[in-house]
């Protein structure tokens, strides 16, 4: 499970990019939700190449976690463009 969508890398620019979560972290006490995530330039890529960490609002919910993390990544502005792979 992964996002693709294009990234930007020290300007070279990466059309299908692969966003994939490594890390969810709840914060209760802060009302957040931390998901980090690797960069890959495939799905094949042993080693990512970059990373980024997004936050969003803490929801209670129940199942897959990394699945909820996706489905919160998506309600983002930086990955309204970005295709479920």
């Amino acid at each position: 499970m992964a996002l693709q969508k294009t990234h930007n890398f020290r300007g070279i620019v990466v059309e299908t990019a692969y966003f994939r979560v490594v890390m969810v972290q709840f914060n209760r006490m802060r009302g957040d939700v931390i998901i980090s995530m690797d960069i890959l330039a495939s799905p094949e890529q042993a080693a990512p190449f970059d990373s980024i960490v997004c936050s969003v609002p803490y929801a209670v919910e129940t199942g897959d976690v990394i699945a909820w993390a996706y489905a919160q990544l998506r309600t983002l502005p930086e990955f309204a463009d970005a295709v479920d792979v």
